[in-house]
């Protein structure tokens, strides 16, 4: 159970969710293959002070294998997210997200993995008039020691444009680690 204050008042965010969705794999070529869900997400809310959200949704992605050692995977979403978000005096009922991203893998050699990806989400809040726009990308590359062991590096740039100034950000990470797989 969470609660969030407006003004002093406790709003309740208690509320029962649904989601429906229908989805198929298709082949289209021997390297070309995606897959895709369509559905409906309903949330009712307990408390009179939040609206109910509901909405359409889809998710789906595409992989295209260039070549025996090069994969891109593009993925896009749209759906609506819980949150709890205040902004200007107004509590958000929901996030209704759409993203979209596109990675591209790459086998330099049999145990060098390489990876580069961009990326884009745009967060609607319902109920309130904030707006997110956030982009993102990165590249790794990953060793691979041994089936189950792997030294990797990564480094991802994320940047956040909102209309509530104080959450906006620019933000730089660097990984480096050991990965162990069973």
């Amino acid at each position: 159970m969470s609660a969030a204050l407006i003004d002093g008042n406790e709003v309740s965010r208690n509320s029962h969710g649904y989601r429906a969705a229908v989805g198929t794999e298709v082949d289209i070529t021997s390297i070309l293959f995606g897959e895709m869900s369509v559905g409906y997400s309903w949330r009712d809310y307990t408390s009179n002070q939040l609206s109910d959200a509901n909405g359409w949704g889809a998710e789906g992605s595409l992989t295209w294998n260039a070549t025996p050692l090069t994969s891109v995977i593009l993925t896009a979403s749209t759906g609506i997210d819980e949150t709890t978000v205040i902004f200007e005096g107004d509590a958000a009922e929901a996030n209704f997200q759409n993203t979209v991203a596109l990675d591209v893998n790459h086998e330099l050699l049999r145990n060098v993995l390489l990876n580069a990806n961009v990326g884009y989400a745009r967060d609607d809040f319902e109920g309130t008039s904030r707006t997110d726009n956030i982009f993102a990308a990165g590249a790794g590359v990953s060793y691979l020691l041994n089936r189950n062991l792997s030294v990797d590096a990564r480094y991802r740039f994320t940047t956040r444009d909102s209309d509530d100034n104080d959450i906006e950000f620019n933000r730089n990470i660097v990984l480096v680690g050991l990965t162990a797989k069973l």
